[in-house]
């Protein structure tokens, strides 16, 4: 109207958008492709990590999986030397018991007998088995059974004066008490 431009000011400056004069590189597009090259980066590590936690729980899976095997190879298995160890005193009953049927002379299936519990004496030692200590000791009633309780003035009261049955334990652990006489005060 009167040949001046007319200035009116954008209420809303959001809606302004800046130009780059030509020539020259806008430095948000400079940002927006430094951030999208981070973003993929990131991306890139994600699939790295996800792809790493695949391998690690399969392999998790597949130890997993041999302990078990291995868990039931010792259960199925772990009695193996002890079985034989005891085949050779299998094989010596089986003698004896040809030798006797054979009519052989009794004083030498006796000797040959008294071999066999040698024999499978040291075959149970080898697996840690350990006859359990009785005649003259204290009583101890997590070793021992009293089977029978005997009134004695000689000795003192708990001692055992013999064994019953053999006890016998494992590298320390009890498998079966000795069953055992022992003796208690006299009345009095």
């Amino acid at each position: 109207m009167n040949g001046v431009p007319d200035e009116t000011v954008n209420p809303n400056p959001a809606d302004v958008t800046e130009t780059t004069p030509p020539g020259e590189v806008d430095p948000r597009d400079q940002e927006i492709a430094a951030l999208q090259g981070q973003l993929a980066e990131c991306a890139r590590r994600l699939q790295a990590a996800e792809e790493q936690v695949l391998r690690v729980q399969a392999e998790s899976q597949t130890i997993m999986r041999r302990l078990r095997q291995q868990m039931e190879d010792e259960k199925k298995f772990g009695p193996r030397p002890l079985v034989e160890s005891l085949l050779p005193v299998l094989d010596n009953f089986q003698r004896s018991m040809a030798a006797l049927q054979g009519g052989a002379n009794p004083e030498r299936i006796l000797e040959g007998v008294g071999g066999v519990e040698r024999q499978l004496r040291q075959a149970l030692e080898s697996v840690g088995v350990q006859r359990i200590p009785t005649e003259g000791m204290s009583f101890d009633p997590e070793r021992h059974e009293a089977i029978v309780a005997e009134p004695s003035a000689e000795h003192e009261p708990d001692t055992i004066l013999n064994e019953i049955a053999a006890g016998y334990e494992m590298h320390g652990r009890i498998i079966r008490p000795a069953q055992v006489r022992v003796t208690v005060a006299p009345d009095a």
